[in-house]
């Protein structure tokens, strides 16, 4: 009987024990799940343009239904070796013109349902470049703007140009950003020096017509701020500037669609 009770309490132990690993090891997978997810929410794909690009290159996730075909010649677009992109003698009219098409079968309500949070992002990188594209810069031009390490041609180991400068224009990708962290964080004088140091003369003068896009639509949200007289927010300031682009160039989209 003593042995029969000391079994069971045995039995009742290693039950308890096991009950116990379980739940230290599902305490461990969420901790670690839920951390994972900080850090994806922390490093969005919109905020970090390098690795959208690059995502966009290696992507293996499921394709939209009802637009694979799209979202696979959308992945083309933005991959870094694109050869139309590449190619000095290529129409960009006419690569604009399809790119759009492009879009709009996978911005429709019913494709977009079917986009994960990694395609998601990649459809919308279509869109930043497509709006780049619009006032006049080429694909590659458009992709390079999106990349933080590509802003400078020249003097990108200069220590007081390009060095400085892709760090600051890193950063102002974010604070451009109205649905990024970064963009109700900054105050009007980073913005400033930003502007500074992205204008001067050495970096004008390397600049693309994309990157000089990204500098002018910040220094336009200085510029709408500063005409508040502290009336608005910087913040707001900065979703003022985002929505006046992004509404001209929908009209952009939709006039297009109609010709």
């Amino acid at each position: 009987m003593f042995i029969t009770f000391a079994r069971n309490t045995r039995m009742v132990q290693f039950f308890y024990f096991t009950l116990l690993q379980a739940t230290i090891l599902i305490t461990l997978i969420s901790g670690i799940d839920g951390f994972l997810g900080v850090l994806q929410d922390g490093v969005s794909f919109s905020n970090n343009k390098k690795f959208v690009l690059n995502a966009a290159n290696d992507f293996a996730g499921q394709f939209p239904r009802g637009g694979e075909d799209a979202f696979a010649k959308t992945l083309e677009y933005l991959s870094p070796t694109y050869k139309e992109s590449m190619d000095a003698n290529s129409d960009n009219a006419l690569l604009l013109e399809k790119m759009m098409a492009t879009y709009r079968i996978l911005d429709s309500e019913m494709v977009r349902s079917e986009c994960s949070r990694e395609a998601q992002e990649i459809v919308d990188e279509l869109w930043r470049v497509i709006k780049l594209m619009y006032n006049g810069s080429s694909l590659q031009e458009a992709k390079q703007a999106r990349d933080a390490t590509q802003l400078l041609n020249k003097g990108k180991d200069d220590k007081t140009t390009g060095g400085v400068a892709n760090e600051v224009y890193k950063s102002i990708l974010e604070y451009l950003n109205p649905r990024s962290t970064a963009s109700s964080q900054v105050d009007i004088e980073e913005l400033k020096r930003a502007r500074y140091v992205l204008d001067s003369e050495p970096l004008r003068i390397h600049r693309t017509n994309a990157q000089s896009q990204v500098v002018n639509q910040l220094a336009r949200v200085v510029g709408i701020y500063e005409e508040s007289k502290d009336r608005i927010s910087v913040e707001d300031a900065i979703k003022k500037t985002w929505m006046e682009r992004e509404n001209a160039a929908r009209g952009s989209l939709l006039s297009r669609n109609d010709s």
